[in-house]
């Protein structure tokens, strides 16, 4: 998952030099309303961090302290919980029921979820105080478990338990599945506890469980540094939090004309649902390239309509013979995706240096006629050339088979914010923004873990489970419109935070 660790290491956006930015006008409202999503690498820590973060944004964007004793559904798109700022949200529907005697009892809600990727999962949460200053996660138990199948009471075993307590200690145990592709391989239990304080210092015990094995980890983080071993000591690491000597990584970008007003594609490519032949719900994407569709269907096995996730409109879909596709909508007609914005080449200056068009883009650069960057959307990494992760290290891909076996990858260039593309058709001038960063701590060189006593971190827990509420919370049991549990007026009252 990549989130945003603004609990535990918050820090600055840093603007790189531009050599062309004085023809843009960053007092834009766009271009000043647009703040891009940093997911910091902390190590081991990292990822356990990002899902509590995550489901603390499920909690706030559900607006449960908005409906106190209700039953209502709402929209969450997981996409901006997860700081994945993609051009099509990924929206989860849920279904809650609130309950609370008076101002001064716990608030009890019990909620039914179906993921963007169509998972089904149960979910019970208290929340006694709200989040302050001072507890800035408030005092929260939230327990959710998977359920097995399409409208299943069956618990998979997968879930978890995320606890905030009034001391400010935090945790969160998690179990999955050890292999994905191995049902028989069992279950991972993977745990983060300790304090997380608001201003970012943190005492924490950590565990990664997978098919090879489980790794327990120390940390302590100050202001300044990031301590962390593993239990037993085995290489302890120093990290330095100071902004200036991160290691950033940019994945995806806006572009902004020279006004300042963000550049969006007209029909941008979109998500979709549709049923396969076994009226199984699946995913799609339609694009200007052609469409996706997650089953692999072909021929006349392909859906004859699809559902647009981010708006709920319904398009009948035809096929021609040469791979083509038409998607028509009964109201608005035929539905044509706009294809990538494509720009010339360009040498930008970046970290003092200048970069040229066919370094940045060389595998484009050699086609008739040459192509450069490219804008497929909010989001996109305007094609540039990419290296992948290999047992001997970050190679730069050649577009050969030099790749094939990677499954990291990462742009070899970042272009700075305030970089000028020009349009290859109309010659317009564009401006990029990055919106999707990673961050990587640099290493301390200063001897400054040395006060940061790795002994201190909290003991393991009594135990690490998981409760099975999916006996006593059944799916079968949900409200709904149709069965009366659900008011109509309340039907996705909620859309990401928004009352409707």
């Amino acid at each position: 998952m990549k989130l945003i660790t603004k609990l535990l290491l918050p820090v600055a956006l840093i603007m790189s030099p531009s050599a062309t930015y004085a023809a843009l006008d960053q007092t834009g409202a766009d271009w000043v309303a647009t703040v891009g999503s940093e997911f910091i690498n902390v190590g081991p820590a990292t990822e356990n961090l990002a899902t509590v973060n995550f489901l603390l944004c499920i909690l706030e964007k559900s607006n449960f302290a908005d409906n106190v004793n209700t039953t209502y559904s709402s929209m969450i798109d997981e996409n901006l919980c997860m700081g994945d700022n993609q051009s099509q949200p990924s929206f989860a529907t849920q279904t809650a029921v609130t309950s609370r005697a008076s101002n001064d009892s716990p608030y009890n809600i019990t909620s039914y979820f179906q993921t963007g990727e169509g998972e089904q999962i149960v979910a019970k949460t208290t929340i006694t105080s709200s989040p302050t200053a001072a507890l800035p996660r408030g005092v929260v138990t939230m327990t959710w478990n998977s359920l097995a199948g399409n409208d299943s009471d069956t618990a998979t075993g997968v879930g978890g338990v995320l606890t905030a307590e009034e001391d400010g200690t935090v945790s969160y145990i998690e179990l999955q599945p050890k292999d994905e592709s191995d049902a028989d391989a069992g279950l991972a239990t993977s745990f983060i506890h300790g304090t997380l304080n608001s201003d970012g210092t943190a005492k924490l015990r950590v565990q990664q469980e997978d098919i090879s094995g489980a790794q327990v980890f120390a940390f302590v983080i100050d202001a300044n540094s990031v301590h962390y071993d593993t239990i037993p000591s085995s290489s302890a690491e120093c990290k330095d939090r100071s902004a200036e000597n991160m290691i950033k990584t940019v994945h995806g970008y806006k572009l902004f004309t020279a006004a300042g007003l963000e550049y969006e594609l007209p029909y941008p490519p979109f998500s979709f649902s549709y049923n396969d032949a076994a009226s199984n719900s699946r995913r799609g994407w339609a694009s200007s390239d052609g469409l996706w569709l997650e089953g692999g269907e072909s021929g006349a096995q392909r859906p004859t309509s699809v559902v647009n996730t981010s708006n709920g409109k319904t398009y009948a879909a035809s096929y021609a013979n040469d791979g083509s596709y038409t998607l028509t909508h009964a109201v608005d007609g035929v539905y044509v995706t706009t294809p990538s914005l494509e720009f010339d080449t360009v040498d930008v200056v970046i970290d003092g240096n200048s970069v040229t068009g066919a370094a940045l883009w060389p595998y484009r650069s050699s086609d008739t006629p040459p192509l450069f960057g490219s804008f497929s959307g909010s989001g996109s990494n305007l094609n540039l050339q990419m290296e992948c992760l290999l047992p001997g290290g970050w190679l730069v891909h050649d577009g050969d088979s030099d790749c094939a076996s990677a499954d990291m990858w990462r742009p070899t260039y970042n272009l700075p914010d305030t970089s000028e593309l020009v349009a290859s058709v109309s010659g317009l001038k564009y401006y990029t923004k990055a919106i999707d960063s990673d961050l990587e701590l640099g290493d301390d060189v200063g001897g400054a873990c040395a006060t940061l006593d790795l002994s201190t971190v909290p003991e393991p827990l009594g135990s690490y489970t998981v409760t099975d509420i999916s006996s006593t919370i059944l799916w079968s049991a949900r409200p709904t419109e149709a069965n009366g549990g659900i008011a109509a007026e309340n039907v996705m009252k909620v859309i990401h935070g928004v009352e409707q």
